[in-house]
């Protein structure tokens, strides 16, 4: 029955088929709606649909026919397929369930009756029915339909798993829960297609992570499922800061989420992979992969425990943990040694060279030839080679290769063919005719065709101008042509095609053209090169002769026009040894006696003096004073070049160096000083008059010329000291030009008002419409050396500033001043005086004078405000009470004479000792002999040294011997009280302790001194005396260390000496008591003596204060004094030696009477 049915259908399908082709059939597909479940009709076909019908049940459905099988279910039927779904009831009943009621034939209930709910009204706010509200972590509140509020609180477990020291509250959990701590331990990486990233392709780099759980306490499980989330991006920062690349930030399924962890377990999440792709022609991507644990909902405990989550670094609210990947990092260059920087390659006609190559993680290497013609391809192989060499195989060569993005190049690999040359010609045409194309084109025609006529290779190039002609040109030289007969032919073909209208210019490929460059050492001209060689300057030094006073490189690569770098200048006088340095220093001094220095050559010898003082090792006054007249005669040649005055400037500054430092506190000859001032001042004049700016600066001097255009408003500048400087340098903003109503704030350095009215005065030959001046400030008054101001204690107080015309400002009209505004060296309130330097005092070499100016001191400020009416170089002088000088004067005095008496009286001692016999024999008498000379040294030393810092190496000598004589005085002082102690308390014979006495106290010293002065040569000079430095470290060990263990044994020798002397029995026999006494008080003394001598004798050099040298000389008396003394005049040997000298005398004064009496 079911086959006969179907074949009906297929029979009806047939004939609504061919009722379709005779006319159109509208058909509406059906489709509905759930929000009101009405169906429409909404699709029309024109023909016939043969998408099949649904069999559901036993019923035909068409296709698209939608139908509900009961209230709940719904069915659709799809191409012979029926699909059919429940339906839910998602709107929320504001009734309760009793009052609920679903009718026939629908799906989802509704309440019976339509009252609506009433809203919960709970602590000021109104809530929705069923809306739950927390009230804090553990209490949850619910709006009933009704309008109550029903609330739950929630209970915690009453024990924890963990102690109450480790439980964590926090504000948003209800329970207090025990730490979970979980550790990223490492990130395994793996790269798939062999580690190898391509262009436009699906990449994949494959990671592991391991994670492990910090619990000691807790044995039971926790899951991860909401407690964290795992991110994976791409970065270039390795801490994974930054952009973030190819971001995943949730890389977990639910398999990881459920994971649980069990005590000190580790979780290994395996096979995650970062998926991404690199566009072509995008930059690679960075070179860390990282990885990012983060927080998300609290854990959800097992047995009803509470966790939470901890980060590895508490201060960071997520685990961020990144690892290198190394393919990620682009292209790795590994070029051969040829190709890591340009070469140049010398080749003849018919040679041979390779190149190669190696480019890591490329995917193309193109090596590229690049000429005056074109730049094209010429291999696709990592090495590259060419046979048999042609002229066209000139050029350069570099290897580009590509991948991921990036491209690299290597340098330039040029091949030159040195008798082949090669230069462009440039002709411009300057034409108006509207046929200026064909005019060129003509033109150029003839100058290549007569060039091939001539042999020479003319190729024309291509150019964006219709006026301009490029022509390539390159001839082979033969033997016996040079290039000039080249050019000279060329030139011939231009002027034969002559046209008043054309601007040629020759630039060549392969070679340097003739050159002059304007350098520091002046003019230096090259002659032609080819390219990759080094010229050397026309010019040489006028010592050595044969030197060149410059070199220079020639570069091209043949493509473009070869070009002179930067002139490299060499210093005349550097030599590998400091006495070849000083015999061409002399003998340059000696031609420059009958050398004028004219316009044309005081910039090179400006550089020579610059060299000099650059080159010399040692910077003496002597030399500065044979520099000194050069640097006149250089000042007087009226030139106005810029690098004359950079030299000079450069020259002086080295000079105040050496001054300062290297003359050993000798300052330089007035007249010298003045000179180098006069100098400088004149050169700076010389380009104040050719009326442009100029400015320089440098540790010890700075300048500015400048040339003021506002002549109606005054003009200030300020200087500032170099301690208040961030560089060495001072600033190049040295002028200031604001409206100075007053003297602007001065409390770092020094400022200085040049009023309208001077700027306005009129000059002959001065140009009115600017007012030229130099402005210059001298860091230190080395070069102002006023021997007058310095007997009458006075001292510089301020930084020194000048400002200078070409011509006289002086004597100005009452009201104008030239106003400077000083901060002081030192704040205090002596006297103060405002001065400017004047050349024409004490016989033209200069001092400090205060004519015409005039000192105020501003109110509730330390600035001193000085008004004079002339220009030139202003400062402060303080009239100090008593200057340092002075003080260190009258310590030196009382130290000289200290030492002097004190080797007088020693040198005494030694003789008496040398002279009576009775006082050579005896223990005691030797170490004394060896004491006095042992302090006789010393203080020799010491007064020899004085006022010889600047001598070495005889410096180093005095100074290592005062250290040696120093420690053996002191060791002569250990062996005496050694000994004296041995001898009274210990039984021992003197003949055992002689020899090692001797060679302890003057041998061991001898090898201390010597390491000394070989390791640390330069420790052995302070200040004016020939003494190891105090800020050494050789003072402070070798000899303040020595010392101080040496006097300290000896305290504790005397101590015990004097602590048995006490407690033996004075009824002893044979124990001299009071001669033991005596001795001992008598060693002390001197021992006390010496050392309170050389403590103020070591202060008085520092030059602390004049008391010292009092003291140091009063202390030497004593000491002198003590030893003559007691081992002299209270000796009973020298008692009879003077008696028996007497008798002596005296018996033959009595013969001598007799024998005349007889003769009478």
């Amino acid at each position: 029955m079911k086959i006969l049915f179907i074949i009906l259908l297929l029979a009806s399908t047939s004939l609504a088929t061919s009722a379709t082709d005779r006319e159109d059939v509208e058909y509406q597909d059906e489709s509905f709606s759930t929000s009101d479940g009405s169906f429409s009709q909404s699709a029309s076909f024109s023909t016939y649909d043969h998408r099949l019908p649904c069999f559901f049940r036993g019923t035909f459905y068409s296709h698209g026919r939608i139908w509900h099988e009961s209230p709940c279910i719904k069915c659709r039927c799809s191409n012979g397929t029926t699909s059919c779904h429940v339906e839910s009831c998602e709107t929320e009943l504001l009734c309760e369930a009793a009052e609920a009621v679903v009718e026939e034939g629908q799906c989802c209930p509704h309440c019976l009756h339509s009252n609506p709910s009433s809203n919960c009204s709970f602590r000021g706010a109104i809530y929705q029915p069923k809306q739950r509200v927390h009230l804090d972590p553990c209490t949850v509140c619910t709006c009933e339909i009704h309008g109550n509020m029903k609330c739950h609180i929630d209970a915690c477990v009453s024990e924890t798993e963990c102690n109450s020291a480790e439980i964590v509250v926090h504000p948003d959990v209800c329970c207090p829960m025990c730490p979970y701590k979980l550790v990223v331990e490492g990130v395994r990486i793996s790269h798939d297609k062999e580690n190898s990233l391509r262009e436009d392709t699906l990449n994949t780099v494959r990671f592991s992570v391991h994670v492990a759980v910090n619990k000691k306490k807790s044995s039971r499980s926790v899951k991860g499922e909401h407690m964290w989330r795992l991110s994976a991006w791409i970065s270039e920062n390795k801490d994974g800061f930054g952009p973030r690349m190819f971001y995943q930030p949730n890389i977990f399924n639910e398999q990881h989420a459920a994971k649980s962890f069990h005590r000190q377990d580790t979780a290994r999440f395996k096979f995650f992979g970062l998926r991404y792709r690199i566009e072509h022609g995008e930059d690679p991507p960075g070179s860390y992969l990282c990885v990012e644990f983060d927080k998300g909902k609290y854990p959800r405990p097992l047995y009803n425990l509470s966790f939470t989550f901890y980060p590895l670094d508490e201060k960071r609210e997520n685990l961020v943990g990144c690892i290198a990947i190394r393919t990620l990092t682009g292209l790795a260059l590994d070029f051969d040694p040829d190709l890591k920087s340009d070469h140049f390659f010398q080749k003849n006609v018919g040679d041979s060279i390779s190149f190669s190559c190696n480019v890591t993680n490329a995917h193309t290497i193109l090596w590229k030839h690049s000429s005056w013609a074109k730049t094209e391809s010429v291999s696709s192989n990592s090495t590259f080679r060419i046979d048999n060499i042609t002229l066209e195989d000139q050029g350069s060569y570099y290897c580009v290769a590509k991948g991921h993005g990036q491209h690299v190049r290597s340098a330039k690999q040029v091949v030159i063919i040195p008798d082949l040359v090669q230069f462009l010609l440039r002709i411009e045409v300057n034409t108006s005719s509207p046929s200026s194309q064909q005019e060129v084109g003509l033109y150029q025609q003839n100058i290549v065709s007569q060039m091939e006529k001539a042999h020479i290779l003319a190729n024309p190039i291509n150019t964006s101008s219709d006026t301009t002609l490029t022509i390539y040109v390159g001839k082979t030289l033969k033997s016996g042509q040079e290039l000039d007969t080249i050019i000279d032919a060329i030139w011939k073909i231009i002027k034969q095609n002559n046209n008043s209208d054309v601007i040629v210019r020759l630039d060549g490929l392969s070679f340097c053209s003739n050159d002059v460059d304007e350098t520091e050492a002046g003019n230096l001209s090259f002659a032609r090169a080819n390219v990759n060689s080094q010229a050397i300057s026309n010019e040489v030094c006028l010592v050595p002769s044969k030197l060149p006073r410059g070199t220079r490189r020639c570069d091209g690569d043949l493509v473009t026009a070869a070009v002179w770098k930067d002139v490299q200048i060499h210093n005349c006088f550097s030599s590998s040894s400091k006495e070849e340095t000083d015999r061409l220093i002399d003998s340059y001094f000696e031609i420059m006696e009958n050398h004028l220095v004219t316009e044309n050559n005081a910039t090179v010898v400006s550089r020579d003096l610059l060299d000099i003082a650059t080159a010399a090792t040692t910077f003496r006054t002597e030399e500065i004073t044979k520099m000194v007249p050069v640097l006149e005669q250089v000042s007087s040649a009226n030139s106005a070049d810029p690098m004359v005055a950079s030299n000079m400037l450069q020259v002086v500054d080295r000079i105040i160096n050496a001054a300062a430092k290297t003359v050993s506190g000798k300052k330089l000859p007035p007249a010298t000083s003045s000179i180098i001032l006069h100098s400088i001042e004149l050169q700076l004049e010389h380009i104040q008059k050719s009326g442009i700016n100029f400015s320089f600066s440098l540790p010890n001097i700075e300048t500015k010329v400048v040339q003021v255009s506002n002549l109606n408003e005054t003009f200030s500048f300020t200087v500032y000291p170099l301690s208040t400087k961030r560089a060495q340098n001072v600033s190049k903003d040295l002028v200031n030009m604001t409206m100075a109503e007053q003297i602007p704030d001065c409390t770092k350095g020094a400022s200085m008002d040049i009023p309208v009215a001077v700027m306005n005065l009129p000059f002959n030959g001065h140009n009115q419409k600017v007012f030229p001046v130099t402005l210059t400030s001298y860091q230190n008054a080395v070069l102002f050396n006023d021997e007058k101001s310095t007997k009458k204690n006075k001292m510089l107080d301020s930084i020194i500033i000048s400002a200078s015309t070409s011509f006289k400002v002086e004597n100005l009209p009452n009201g104008s001043f030239i106003r400077t505004s000083f901060s002081p060296l030192k704040v205090n309130d002596l006297q103060h005086s405002c001065v400017f330097w004047d050349y024409h005092l004490y016989k033209e070499s200069g001092g400090w004078s205060s004519e015409g100016c005039h000192h105020k001191k501003v109110n509730d400020s330390h600035a001193h405000i000085c008004e004079c009416n002339h220009l030139t170089n202003f400062a402060v002088l303080m009239m100090e009470e008593l200057t340092n000088d002075m003080k260190n004067r009258v310590s030196e005095i009382f130290v000289v004479v200290g030492c002097v008496i004190a080797i007088i009286i020693l040198a005494v001692t030694i003789c008496i000792y040398v002279a009576v016999r009775e006082l050579r024999n005896g223990m005691p008498h030797q170490i004394t002999l060896n004491l006095c000379i042992a302090f006789l040294a010393l203080y020799c030393c010491f007064l020899l040294g004085k006022g010889r810092a600047d001598q070495n190496p005889g410096c180093v000598i005095l100074s290592g011997l005062t250290h040696y004589f120093c420690i053996t005085s002191v060791a002569w002082t250990t062996v005496e009280a050694t000994t004296m102690y041995f001898f009274e308390y210990v039984t021992i014979q003197s003949g055992y302790i002689l020899v090692p006495a001797l060679v302890t106290a003057w041998g061991l010293p001898f090898i201390l001194v010597t390491l000394s002065v070989t390791i640390a040569t330069d420790s052995y000079a302070h200040g004016d005396y020939c003494l190891p430095s105090f800020s050494s470290v050789v003072f402070y060990i070798s000899l303040l260390g020595v010392v101080s263990l040496l006097l300290t044994y000896n305290a504790v020798i005397y101590f015990l000496s004097f602590w048995k002397l006490k407690f033996i029995n004075k009824n002893t026999p044979d124990f001299p008591h009071e001669k033991i006494s005596r001795r001992l008080q008598t060693s002390c003394l001197i021992f006390f003596l010496f050392g309170l001598s050389w403590l103020f004798g070591f202060l008085a050099v520092g030059g602390s204060s004049a008391i010292y040298g009092i003291l140091f000389c009063l202390f030497s008396l004593m000491l002198g004094f003590c030893i003559f003394l007691q081992h002299c005049l209270r000796q009973e040997a020298v008692h009879d030696a003077w008696k028996r000298l007497i008798k002596v005398e005296v018996g033959e004064r009595g013969r001598i009477g007799s024998d005349l009496m007889q003769m009478h």
